[in-house]
């Protein structure tokens, strides 16, 4: 599903509208179809709504492993329950919020959800990969990796992972409450479970009770702090800092630079490097690490005609 490859690009998907809270959608693949829509499309919900588009159907397909048929029912449910617009065979979208205004029964008991979850594009691709490799044989066509994406966003929304700074949070959720919250039976509840034990986002403890992970979680680095141990009192302690200060205070370092001389020495026809270290401070053309070039003499100045300076310079430094 390569609709945007930044790890930081989410959308938000009203929860209520997700879970169908009110059994609006026949089609399970209603609200989850039209979550990958808003991530391919969200840009034209937000900055262009009159914008169409047509729908990406192998790109549906191929993630959630259906075939063109179910995408198509679900498309087709979406645009008689005013999510999306069709016109001719393009579409446009429309924002899923009216889901509640629209479709809101005081017969309906509501759950309590957080007025939107963040769905980041690169989650539901990892999901994607996780999921599939962990899908027992017995479940491969029976929708099962729908129900795990259902029940992962569920519990990670019930427990409010976006609102406390935590990695692992305990869950009141268990078995028989997302049964009855998502429709399933008590064996393929417990077998979803265990698959999203197995992918790392959930841990099950002996006692029924479900702790959920944010496996992508950012942890801040913990710095150890050593306790200070010392057989000597504080008061020493400072005493013989301030000392040691008061001295380097009183008897500055030493300052020192280089010079270079060239002698001229007759038996070799040649000249001959001699560095000599001067006391103070260096002057303003001193390069750390080199030397001053200076010229002591006339035969210096004859030999320094034969040389640019970049050549002198890079000899003095050999």
């Amino acid at each position: 599903m390569a609709y945007n490859d930044s790890k930081d690009y989410f959308i938000k998907i009203t929860p209520e509208f997700l879970f169908d809270e009110y059994d609006v959608f026949i089609s399970e693949y209603s609200p989850w179809v039209y979550l990958l829509l808003k991530f391919k499309f969200n840009y034209y919900l937000k900055k262009a709504p009159d914008k169409k588009f047509r729908i990406p159907t192998d790109d549906i397909v191929s993630y959630f492993g259906v075939d063109r048929s179910t995408v198509s029912r679900a498309v087709k449910e979406l645009a008689q329950k005013g999510f999306l617009e069709k016109c001719g065979k393009l579409f446009k979208i429309k924002d899923e919020s009216i889901y509640k205004e629209k479709f809101k029964s005081e017969s309906v008991a509501t759950k309590k959800y957080l007025d939107f979850i963040k769905v980041y594009y690169e989650h539901l691709d990892r999901m994607e990969w996780r999921f599939k490799q962990r899908i027992p044989d017995k479940y491969k066509s029976k929708k099962f990796f729908l129900k795990l994406l259902e029940t992962n966003y569920y519990l990670k929304s019930k427990n409010r992972h976006c609102l406390i700074d935590e990695k692992m949070v305990a869950s009141e959720e268990c078995v028989n409450s997302i049964c009855k919250a998502l429709n399933y039976d008590n064996r393929t509840a417990r077998d979803i479970l265990n698959v999203l034990e197995d992918a790392g986002y959930i841990k099950l403890g002996t006692d029924t009770k479900i702790t959920t992970i944010d496996i992508y979680a950012k942890q801040e680095e913990k710095k150890i702090v050593e306790p200070f141990v010392s057989n000597e009192s504080v008061t020493d302690v400072w005493k013989e800092e301030s000392e040691r200060i008061i001295q380097n205070q009183a008897e500055p370092k030493e300052e020192f630079y280089y010079k270079t001389k060239h002698e001229y020495v007759p038996e070799m026809n040649a000249y001959k490097e001699v560095k000599i270290k001067v006391k103070g401070k260096a002057p303003a053309n001193y390069r750390p690490g080199g030397f001053i070039y200076e010229n002591y003499d006339d035969e210096f100045s004859e030999y320094d005609e034969r040389f640019n300076f970049n050549d002198k310079y890079d000899f003095c430094n050999n």
